[in-house]
C-alpha cells in the first residue's frame, strides 16, 4: 500500500511538472495584452472595487452614455487601479495601452502594464 502511494505520488509530481513546464505563458500574455489593447472605453469613474465574488477582480464601472461600462484589470501591475478615483473621466483608444485619466485640472496619461510569466522567467536568467 505504501508503495502505491509513493507511485501515484511521483505520477502526480511528474504530471504537474511536465504541465507547468510546457504551458506557454507566452501566448496567454500576449493574448492578455492584446485584449486590453483592442479595448476603447471612455467615461466618468462611479464606482471601483475588488469583486470578492468573482476571483478578486478590480472592476471599475464607467458612467457613459447611454448606460455604463464595467473594465476589469486584472493583471494590470502598473498600479492604475490603486491611481484611480470616483469621478476621474477616463479615455481609452483601440490599439493602445495609453489611458487618458483627468482629474481636477490635471491630466495623466497611463502605461497599463501586466503580469507576464515569461518575463519573470527572463529576470531570473
Amino acid at each position: 500500500m505504501k508503495k502505491i502511494n509513493i507511485i501515484l505520488g511521483l505520477i502526480g509530481v511528474i504530471g504537474l511538472a511536465f504541465f507547468f513546464g510546457t504551458a506557454d505563458h507566452k501566448v496567454d500574455c500576449e493574448s492578455l495584452k492584446q485584449n486590453e489593447k483592442s479595448d476603447e472605453y471612455s467615461g466618468v469613474i462611479i464606482e471601483k472595487y475588488i469583486d470578492q465574488d468573482q476571483h478578486m477582480y478590480e472592476k471599475v464601472i464607467l458612467d457613459k452614455s447611454p448606460g455604463t461600462d464595467v473594465i476589469l484589470l486584472d493583471w494590470e501591475t502598473s498600479g492604475f487601479f490603486d491611481f484611480l478615483k470616483i469621478g476621474d473621466s477616463i479615455s481609452k483608444n483601440p490599439n493602445s495601452l495609453q489611458v487618458n485619466v483627468w482629474r481636477n485640472d490635471k491630466d495623466t496619461i497611463y502605461t497599463l502594464k501586466f503580469y507576464c510569466l515569461e518575463e519573470t522567467y527572463s529576470l531570473k536568467k
